[in-house]
């Protein structure tokens, strides 16, 4: 069936294809089990065709692009190309999930820098509105990426504690009007006057009891202004147009508790031969007028992965590490070294307090407590004297009784 597609209901969570204004599009491609092409279009082609679902506007400026309906029609074309019993949807943790429902046929996205078959690879540019107000409120290089489809590590917790990066103390805001979201709909919005502290800037969000709680917390050298849902929901927290504030502070989602959370995906654990060694690759020789297809022999992917991690990347400050440019091999051990100067530090701090703590506790004994040999001492030298006492009592005794003779 199809239907006209008209604009996504207010509120939903929206995409636009290309929003820096380019002309970048998306490959998707069925493949068969020996990698060849069984069938091919582009993301912009499906949303944009009455064949499917929904016709909705073409890429860049649409506003009907939202998450729901991308799925929707998605799903669509490939029931349309042999895989009948394929499912296209947001599933109930709020991913992007996409199973074919069939061994015969594998899928495949390739972004572009155009729509034509054969196309140059590029990285697509995907406007995000994730409080759903026809609005861009962040860029993301890669479709793939952008709907998480090639994590091959995940923690699997909610997406619902937001951080500023390590900033001074002493840091004051500029003036802005912040609003929160989470899946029940809009929880409200808060007016933050210029120049306030981080910790007044915490007081103003939590007094407006929005379900979600603001403080300020030391990382390190400075602090980081924290915000986080009261019942753990996903959350959205998105400025108004030409404020800066989150900019400034460089507040986002927060990877607090990943280390503790982060394993290999399930699937891929369970099947490693999941893990796609090559790419989408083109050949204008193959079929009428060329055709993409994968190679078992194609190592892309991997030498891809080996370089990701012998190269360079760009870690924030955290956890009393600065700024790094290394690879993370080296920020492993940058870790490392940090713990263990932490640990000697702890160390020597404690046993400086266990030797304070031991010296007050002898003088606190002398002053309080019983010495049993000096008390012993003490009473051998009472015994004595009660014995020298009591013999002069005893002669003053006989003084006495010969004084009483005498008389």
């Amino acid at each position: 069936t199809s239907a006209a597609g008209g604009a996504a209901p207010a509120g939903e969570q929206k995409i636009y294809l290309d929003a820096s204004g380019s002309v970048d599009d998306i490959t998707i491609a069925l493949l068969d089990s020996s990698g060849d092409q069984s069938a091919v279009s582009t993301l912009n082609t499906i949303m944009t065709s009455a064949t499917y679902v929904g016709a909705y506007s073409s890429r860049g400026a649409s506003d009907d692009w939202s998450i729901a309906n991308v799925a929707a029609n998605i799903q669509s074309w490939i029931r349309a190309n042999g895989a009948a019993s394929a499912t296209v949807a947001v599933d109930s943790n709020g991913k992007f999930a996409i199973d074919l429902n069939t061994t015969s046929l594998n899928l495949s996205f390739r972004d572009q820098t155009a729509s034509a078959n054969g196309s140059s690879q590029q990285d697509a540019s995907i406007g995000f509105d994730s409080n759903g107000d026809n609005t861009v409120n962040e860029t993301i290089s890669g479709f793939s990426y952008f709907l998480g489809l090639n994590d091959f590590f995940v923690d699997n917790l909610a997406e619902n504690i937001y951080a500023s990066k390590i900033v001074s103390s002493s840091t004051t805001t500029s003036s802005a009007t912040l609003s929160f979201k989470d899946s029940t709909g809009s929880l409200g919005s808060v007016a933050i006057a210029a120049g306030k502290t981080l910790s007044e800037a915490a007081a103003i969000i939590n007094n407006a009891n929005l379900s979600v709680t603001a403080s300020v917390v030391p990382d390190g050298s400075g602090v980081r202004l924290r915000i986080s849902h009261d019942s753990g929901k996903n959350i959205v927290i998105t400025q108004a147009a030409g404020n800066t504030l989150l900019t400034d502070l460089g507040i986002a989602q927060a990877d607090v508790r990943v280390a503790g959370a982060l394993s290999v995906r399930s699937d891929i654990l369970s099947t490693p031969a999941k893990v796609s060694r090559g790419v989408l690759s083109w050949n204008a020789d193959l079929g009428v007028a060329g055709e993409y297809f994968t190679s078992a022999s194609d190592d892309t992917v991997i030498k891809a992965l080996a370089v990701t991690f012998t190269g360079t990347n760009t870690f924030d400050e955290a956890g009393g590490l600065s700024n790094l440019n290394v690879n993370f091999e080296d920020y492993g051990a940058a870790i490392l070294a940090r713990n263990s100067s932490l640990a000697d530090t702890n160390e020597t701090d404690m046993d400086i307090k266990k030797e304070l703590t031991d010296s007050l506790k002898l003088k606190s004994d002398t002053v309080r407590g019983v010495n049993i040999d000096e008390e012993m001492a003490n009473l051998l030298v009472f015994e004595q004297a009660y014995k020298a006492s009591a013999r002069i009592i005893s002669i003053i005794q006989k003084m006495f009784d010969a004084l009483e003779q005498i008389i």
